[in-house]
């Protein structure tokens, strides 16, 4: 079913994984992520289960660099988190559980 798929546009160029932060790894109740630059614009993280399903969009407002997401009411498993700033598109796994 191609409508759960999660597709990154070509003219997004990934970052190293590495400078998107999250704590702590494996979560159970939060997770703080903290992206490499603080925001110029808004800026959306999203958070997707191992099918490509987004269970959570989060808003960040320009200059904001930080945030913690509650994860109440998500199954244990694998996530992953993505958060696009300008052109760049960084991804990391979170572990839930």
């Amino acid at each position: 079913m191609l409508e759960n798929r999660a597709y990154i546009p070509a003219a997004v160029k990934n970052g190293t994984s590495s400078l998107l932060q999250l704590w702590p790894n494996p979560a159970t109740q939060t997770v703080a992520i903290r992206l490499p630059a603080a925001t110029r614009a808004s800026t959306v993280i999203q958070l997707r289960d191992a099918l490509g399903r987004a269970t959570r969009n989060i808003q960040l407002a320009a200059g904001q660099q930080e945030v913690n997401i509650d994860l109440k009411g998500l199954q244990s498993g694998l996530y992953m988190v993505q958060a696009q700033l300008g052109d760049t598109q960084y991804t990391r796994r979170l572990v839930i559980e």
